[in-house]
């Protein structure tokens, strides 16, 4: 068992027609012990069932379908993020939902229908580490059909999973169970990390449900998007590097740097966008510095046309969220330009992307650590876009405040703040002041708020630069600061022990 990195020969492309019985017999043995109805599969778990569950397009949807159906389970824990349909078992009493990231399904859970959803306050490359705090069971993904030696392929996502994955399939008293789809693509991946894959051998159970993937297609940007997307474009030059993610402003920027040449991707999140700009020429993988040739990631999200093209292309390469993400690790690509949204930016540069007033809306994914990364690249920038106002109960709030509202919790600390981008323009506050980044960033606020934020800052005397020395008794005070205390120094008790104590000795 030596060729895990082999493509599946047996079939050319992703989403053929698979049948067990156009393989080798010492895999087809395999598969005849390892292959069970997915119902079956989940009448054997546990009573108590703590499980991890593969991310986004590789969530095993069928398998989570059969949990509900299953009625005499006592307690199931979860781990997951980023849910992609309202599984019946979710809505259980029973059933505690441990998360790291908000998306859709745990909003409408956590804050429509009541339940509570554990988050966890995690930025990406913290969450293995913490699914292997709580050590669950079982581990359930979805994976590719097997090449012709045995292997199936963990496709599109790599993250948080597949190190603990690995951990549990040398663990006996751990579980993996692998969902079989014929619609996966084998995603490329290197030698230091089983190519991505694992051999059928290894896993506990596998079943096929061969279900198209679910599908993000690109947002459309609106205008307020565009503007701050053009704002954002001179910081791309031939031969970035790039990292961005989800969003009207990612997607309109791909199809605007489309002359732009040389440029690399390292990125936790391949889109769509990434397959324009490639066929375009604008994307060579030359320039990085670090993992040249290939585009970096470690999931991939987006439409049939993103998962076609990534499907046995040596070109992508996807690893683990440590080889990503760690700030040490993606700072080594040359000028690397990171781009991501926030909610909202205080007049310091504290910037919030996952709350509202107590409420997560998301989670901090890995823009802190890419930020901090585009701060250590060679030509490196960070840029945070926010849009200048949000709309509560039908009227106008600015996003660009002199403090957060009670509640909001901050994602990228002050001191990491590098662009910020509004619709209204850029500010840019690596080497700014305080007093500095308070004039910036009212600069790009919406201008229905400024005069109001400019007024308040005046009271707290971050608006106005003082130059002091207006009053005789303030110049005589200062010319007096070295005679007091020298004076004060004299009058010490301890001041005068210590010189008896000297000449003693």
């Amino acid at each position: 068992m030596q060729n895990q990195g082999v493509f599946n020969k047996i079939y050319p492309k992703r989403g053929l027609p698979f049948h067990i019985k156009d393989y080798p017999q010492e895999v087809q043995k395999i598969w005849q012990e390892k292959c069970r109805p997915v119902d079956e599969i989940v009448a054997g778990l546990p009573a108590h069932l703590k499980l991890g569950i593969g991310l986004l397009a590789e969530q095993p949807r069928q398998f989570l379908r059969a949990l509900g159906k299953r009625k005499n389970f006592t307690a199931i824990e979860l781990f997951s993020a980023f849910l992609l349909e309202p599984y019946e078992f979710l809505a259980w009493p029973i059933t505690t939902i441990r998360c790291p990231f908000f998306f859709s399904i745990e909003r409408m859970l956590n804050y429509v229908m009541k339940k509570t959803i554990h988050f966890h306050p995690l930025q990406f490359t913290q969450v293995p580490p913490a699914v292997k705090y709580f050590q669950p069971e079982y581990i359930v993904t979805s994976a590719t059909v097997p090449n012709e030696e045995g292997y199936i392929n963990l496709s599109l996502t790599s993250g948080v999973d597949e190190t603990y994955l690995r951990q549990c399939l040398a663990d006996p008293s751990r579980r993996v169970i692998v969902e079989i789809n014929q619609y996966q693509p084998w995603v490329a991946s290197d030698a230091a990390y089983s190519h991505h894959s694992v051999h059928l051998s290894q896993v506990s159970a596998v079943y096929e449900n061969h279900e198209p993937l679910f599908q993000l297609p690109p947002i459309e940007t609106s205008e307020r998007e565009k503007k701050i997307a053009e704002y954002c474009l001179p910081y791309i030059k031939d031969g970035s590097t790039l990292q961005f993610g989800i969003g009207g402003v990612p997607n309109y920027i791909a199809t605007q740097i489309t002359v732009r040449r040389n440029l690399g991707i390292h990125s936790e999140m391949l889109c769509d966008g990434v397959v324009d700009l490639v066929q375009a020429g604008a994307i060579s993988n030359t320039q990085k510095g670090h993992r040249d040739g290939v585009s970096v990631c470690t999931f991939i999200l987006g439409t049939d046309k993103l998962y076609d093209w990534v499907d046995r292309n040596p070109q992508v390469c996807i690893l683990p969220i440590h080889e990503v993400n760690e700030p040490y690790v993606a700072a080594k690509c040359n000028n690397f330009v990171s781009i991501n949204a926030g909610l909202m930016v205080d007049v310091y540069g504290q910037i919030c992307s996952d709350t509202f007033a107590y409420k997560t809306y998301s989670g901090f994914g890995g823009q802190l650590e890419f930020v901090q990364a585009a701060m250590r690249s060679p030509g490196g920038r960070s840029i945070l876009c926010i849009k200048s106002t949000a709309t509560v109960k039908d009227k106008p709030v600015s996003n660009v405040v002199v403090s957060f509202p009670e509640g909001t919790t901050v994602t990228v600390p002050r001191c990491f703040t590098d662009v910020v981008v509004t619709e209204y323009g850029v500010a840019e506050l690596r080497e700014k002041s305080s007093l500095e980044r308070a004039h910036a960033l009212v600069n790009i606020a919406n201008p229905e708020f400024r005069e109001g934020m400019a007024d308040k800052l005046k009271t707290v005397g971050l608006w106005e630069e003082s130059y002091g020395f207006t009053s005789t008794s303030q110049k005589v005070f200062y010319r007096s600061v070295g005679l007091l205390s020298s004076l004060k120094r004299a009058a010490s008790l301890k001041f005068w022990l210590k010189k008896v104590a000297q000449k003693i000795k």
